[in-house]
């Protein structure tokens, strides 16, 4: 590609010291100094470095390498007081043309010395340095610098691509949230109506198995009245538990429920026939006057050995609970079973 020619116009030096000053009142030690500073770089002259012999005031870097200092001691001479700065960007660039294997990279010496002069305190950008190449589009092909492409030619062209882009991408990310939610919401009420459906499934299993125990119940009531007649003839023992069975949360709003509970104790009575003898599940003990009364009254009526005929069986955990019922104590207290079982053996 042609070159174009580089502009003879020195930027213009402040009076006040750079921030860049090597530091040293000798010219020739400061070009002592810079020679030091970049003695390694010199390669031997490649093919494209003589197809770009460059300008006086142009450093060519051909295969990601600054030429020999002799190639543009022009150009140090001339910004001698910045060339720290000049020849650290400088090597910026070799840096970036060696990782991106650039073949052939033209900078101006000139507009690099401009750009540092502008802004001594601060290191010029990637996107800076690159506005000072000659061939920049060529370079442009090897190197991806972030915002390099809004400062060519076609860069306002860049910019509204770039933005129709962004505009896309945030539409896009709005409508990808908009389906996400979507999704979750729809996962809730799915969630809910198989909730749903498991609750009527298990309404329906609990029914059946209920209507099943109830058929099981009946049956045996039935079995039960059709067999008294035969069952009444022979000796026989009968367990008595009144027991409330009523909701619990009705239970703190009754007035003395236990006693409730105890309100059947005239069934003890059942002894009166001499073919029955009577086991009462009770909620607590009777006191023994009381039970003297019982058995002087049965003595009265005609009943042998009445203290043998009927016995009073208490739930040791009838305490646990306030509202406990009587066969849920029952079931809750293995003495009082086993004692229950060892009075209905073989009878």
């Amino acid at each position: 590609p042609a070159l174009a020619e580089p502009s003879r116009a020195e930027p213009p030096q402040d009076d006040h010291d750079s921030f860049f000053l090597t530091g040293v009142d000798d010219p020739g030690q400061s070009m002592a100094h810079s020679d030091a500073f970049i003695s390694d770089h010199r390669p031997l002259e490649s093919q494209a470095s003589l197809e770009f012999p460059g300008q006086p005031d142009q450093v060519v870097i051909a295969d990601g390498s600054l030429p020999p200092i002799s190639a543009y001691r022009s150009l140090k001479q001339k910004h001698r007081r910045i060339w720290t700065a000049v020849s650290t960007a400088l090597r910026r660039i070799e840096d970036i043309c060696r990782r991106s294997e650039v073949p052939v990279c033209v900078v101006d010496g000139a507009a690099l010395a401009a750009l540092i002069t502008a802004a001594p305190r601060v290191a010029p950008s990637d996107a800076s340095l690159m506005s000072c190449i000659v061939n920049r589009e060529d370079v442009e092909n090897f190197v991806k610098v972030p915002g390099s492409r809004f400062l060519g030619t076609a860069r306002e062209e860049a910019a509204a691509t770039y933005i129709a882009a962004t505009r896309r991408m945030v539409l896009q990310q709005r409508e990808m949230a908009r389906r996400k939610r979507a999704a979750e919401a729809a996962s809730v009420i799915q969630q809910g109506w198989r909730s749903q459906q498991l609750l009527a499934r298990t309404k329906a299993q609990v029914q059946q198995v209920m209507e099943g125990r109830s058929k099981i119940l009946k049956e045996l009531m039935f079995k039960f009245g059709t067999d008294y007649r035969q069952r009444a003839v022979h000796r026989r023992v009968e367990v008595h538990v009144h027991s409330i069975s009523i909701p619990e949360r009705r239970r703190p709003g009754m007035d003395s429920f236990m006693l409730r509970q105890n309100a059947q104790a005239g069934r003890i009575f059942r002894v009166m026939d001499p073919k029955v003898d009577v086991v009462y599940i009770a909620p607590e003990f009777f006191h023994e006057e009381l039970l003297d009364y019982y058995n002087k009254i049965m003595a009265f009526r005609g009943v042998r050995n009445p203290g043998g005929r009927f016995q009073v069986v208490v739930p040791e955990n009838m305490g646990l609970h306030s509202n406990f019922s009587l066969s849920s104590a029952l079931l809750a207290s293995p003495k009082a079973l086993k004692r229950v079982k060892k009075l209905v053996r073989g009878r």
